[in-house]
């Protein structure tokens, strides 16, 4: 039976500064553009954070057209200026991916509008409708829920990308060295020397590339839609699985992330052998010493690691 352990999600537990930047209403000029959208005499009704982020400010808005219907929206702002600087092209890159998952069997998110220069809001945004559901951290069900988790994803990396995708890179290494506080340096050595190895060949295919719990949206106890499509890549679907097996791991224990593959491989029909370099790659990429979140990553290498030499 899987146990499960009282998550702390990501991007939840925010400072002061990044709630201020981040959960802090949109401007006017932002709202404007968003009504105008969708209709000229449009009208913003309401205007919600969207908890979970940390690169973006996500907000949920509803605008009322001149018919009295309500469009639910979701409105994404770029307010890390560091972010822009290293991806300029991040907006750009979204909107096209966000036509490729027209083409996905599960619901995701449908572009309304881009303002990728700030030409009308504040700083660049990107529009789009709003997928029913909410994130759900807390199941009652732990197992009917990686069933399902782990479910949705053959349907990710079943659907054809008919335009330019970039291709998946790990993230940026930001330690090179086994952090001082850790009383097993030979483990991250380890891992450090397993990244160094070209990535184990797979077959590429769509990849969200941040699957986790907090962007998959539940409805009845089923999955309702997929969303923040970002990062999303062509890639090993195995780098799905590892992104994902680290959040579980963190949130739910590392049996939760045993289950969570077992089901993968069960729905997928995959019968090749799972590869340590994908846990590998989740744990350390873009992970700092001082993270608090680092002595998460050293239980979750072990787990990794120390089964693969076993």
């Amino acid at each position: 039976m899987i146990t499960k352990r009282s998550p702390a999600p990501y991007g939840f537990d925010l400072t002061q500064a990044d709630h201020r930047l981040l959960r802090t209403s949109p401007p006017a000029e932002a709202l404007r553009w968003c009504a105008a959208a969708i209709a000229p005499g449009a009208e913003i009704v309401r205007v919600q954070p969207l908890a979970g982020g940390m690169s973006s400010a996500v907000h949920a808005v509803d605008v009322e057209d001149g018919r009295r219907r309500v469009h639910r929206l979701v409105l994404r702002r770029m307010v890390r200026p560091e972010l822009l600087e290293e991806e300029p092209d991040i907006l750009h890159r979204e909107a096209t991916v966000l036509e490729v998952v027209r083409g996905c069997a599960l619901p995701t998110p449908d572009l309304v509008a881009l303002d990728a220069d700030a030409e009308a809001t504040d700083v660049p945004a990107l529009l789009m409708t709003r997928v029913p559901g909410s994130v759900d951290w807390r199941p009652t069900d732990l197992d009917g829920y990686l069933r399902r988790l782990a479910g949705a994803l053959p349907a990710i990396h079943a659907t054809p990308v008919s335009v330019p995708v970039r291709a998946y890179a790990p993230y940026e290494l930001e330690m090179h060295h086994p952090p001082r506080w850790s009383s097993r340096p030979e483990l991250w050595t380890r891992a450090f020397e397993l990244l160094e190895s070209p990535p184990p060949a797979a077959e590429p295919c769509f990849i969200h590339r941040d699957y986790h719990p907090g962007n998959v949206l539940w409805a009845g106890g089923a999955v309702s839609g997929v969303v923040d499509w970002l990062h999303a890549s062509v890639g090993s679907p195995m780098v799905d699985v590892g992104h994902c097996r680290g959040n579980l791991g963190d949130a739910f224990g590392m049996c939760a992330a045993f289950r969570f593959l077992e089901l993968y491989l069960a729905a997928s029909g995959r019968d090749d052998e799972y590869h340590p370099y994908w846990d590998v790659a989740a744990a350390l990429g873009g992970l700092r010493e001082d993270d608090p979140w680092a002595p998460d990553a050293q239980r979750f290498l072990a787990h990794a690691l120390d089964a693969r030499s076993g």
